[in-house]
């Protein structure tokens, strides 16, 4: 099984930041236990980063492996949504 990378980016913080960490390392944690990577970048301490990635929106979830690169923009708190941007079944 491919690793799953992943990369965050957050904007300090914040309440929706916060919330959007913790719902994404709970579902990875559970379900892909020692099988993901996650990067979390916060675009205020580096916004080259996510000017770079065409960042628009914050919180957002971008799904780099396994391919297709996905990108998902929320808190991360519709379970479903976010299993399926993943690849779990």
């Amino acid at each position: 099984m491919e690793i799953c990378e992943l990369r965050l980016y957050v904007s300090g913080n914040t309440t929706r930041s916060t919330r959007a960490i913790q719902n994404l390392r709970s579902l990875c944690d559970s379900e892909m236990a020692g099988a993901y990577t996650l990067e979390v970048i916060d675009i205020y301490q580096n916004p080259g980063a996510a000017r770079d990635a065409q960042i628009i929106a914050v919180p957002t979830l971008m799904k780099l492996k396994p391919l297709p690169t996905r990108l998902l923009i929320g808190d991360l708190s519709d379970t479903a949504t976010l299993r399926s941007a993943l690849g779990i079944e």
